[in-house]
């Protein structure tokens, strides 16, 4: 089970009708069918985006395959990262699942769908959670790409949902940046990748990506925790490096190690 002590440091999460607690980040569809719950190796399933994609054309892609994950009346963002003829899974992390029982979908068209835990899947210490649901509609699905072998300076941009401000909901936030620091190894939750996009609240289990438009991480830690240590790795290591140079970047768990799980 993922340490929470260590994980929740330096998230936050949204709960409707109550104030922000620093701590975590954060329509009705039938029920998906009686099948088998056998998700296929993921793969390349979307069409690879021409190299050098202009800024609105990858904010565009950004906002077909990021969703909004509700558990309960608690959200954050999500993933849309493979479909089976009716039938889509949806990568996000664990801690936006900890906040409920019960969790809906709402897809870029707005539709919210009941969706439920992929049996079978485990993704060991790591703050990754996997949802499925159904429906007849086409969704876009995320292409995933590498994040751990980037040079310093890459460009990536970042995608979710951060939580309203005085009840200003600002839909989809998609923020630029850079690649700053990717660590020989991860961090408890399996946060590895640094980069200097702005995360919000709300943001977490959303999409990183380069400039391709393919997936290279999920978001999850923002910039300047304000409690704890997040910065210890899984074998209760700390890197060599000051509190500020790893306070200043947002960190994302790679999708290599979602990969490895799937």
């Amino acid at each position: 089970m993922l340490k929470a002590k260590a994980v929740l440091i330096g998230l936050t999460y949204w709960v409707t009708g109550q104030t922000n607690v620093p701590g975590i980040f954060p329509g009705s569809g039938a029920s998906p069918p009686s099948q088998p719950n056998v998700l296929a190796p993921v793969k390349q399933v979307s069409p690879l985006l021409p190299p050098g994609i202009d800024l609105p054309s990858l904010q565009r892609h950004a906002q077909a395959i990021t969703v909004k994950v509700w558990a309960d009346d608690v959200w954050g963002s999500g993933i849309l990262i493979q479909q089976q003829g009716g039938r889509y899974w949806v990568l996000t992390n664990q801690h936006v699942l900890w906040m409920g029982k019960t969790y809906r979908v709402q897809t870029p068209d707005g539709r919210m769908h009941i969706a439920s835990l992929v049996p079978g899947v485990r993704f060991g210490n790591n703050d990754l959670g996997l949802l499925k649901f159904s429906s007849p509609a086409r969704y876009t699905v995320a292409t995933l790409g590498s994040s751990l072998r980037l040079p310093m300076g890459t460009p990536v941009f970042a995608a979710g949902f951060p939580v309203p401000i005085e009840f200003e909901d600002k839909g989809l936030q998609f923020t630029t940046g850079q690649i700053s620091l990717i660590m020989p190894k991860a961090f408890d939750g399996g946060y590895q990748v640094g980069y200097s996009n702005t995360i919000e609240k709300g943001m977490s289990g959303g999409p990183l990506l380069n400039r391709q438009g393919e997936v290279i991480g999920v978001n999850g830690i923002h910039q300047a925790p304000l409690w704890g240590n997040p910065y210890v790795f899984q074998d209760g290591s700390t890197p060599d490096l000051d509190w500020d140079s790893l306070a200043r970047s947002s960190w994302a768990i790679p999708i290599e190690t979602v990969r490895r799980h799937l």
